[in-house]
């Protein structure tokens, strides 16, 4: 048995608000309800995008449009599950 925790992963669809540009970042946190730091993490985005913030959960994630240094915005769901 591993002593690595469980983790949950997601996708998050992004748009560049200014140039349009589309994309994705796959973020993923422990999967254990009861600890106060799940250790969010953003494991990938889509090039054309950079990471700005990570935060500690993923409403403080910040991910901006490379080319126009602007946030990207989630569209569509807020977060999509992957297992």
């Amino acid at each position: 048995m591993s002593d690595e925790a469980q983790r949950d992963s997601y996708r998050v669809d992004l748009v560049c608000p200014n140039c349009g540009l589309l994309g994705a970042a796959e973020v993923s946190e422990e999967d254990y309800p009861f600890t106060e730091n799940r250790r969010f993490l953003v494991d990938d985005v889509t090039v054309g995008f950079s990471v700005q913030n990570t935060g500690s959960v993923v409403t403080e994630m910040q991910i901006a449009c490379s080319e126009c240094n602007v946030s990207a915005r989630p569209i569509g769901p807020s977060s999509v599950k992957i297992y």
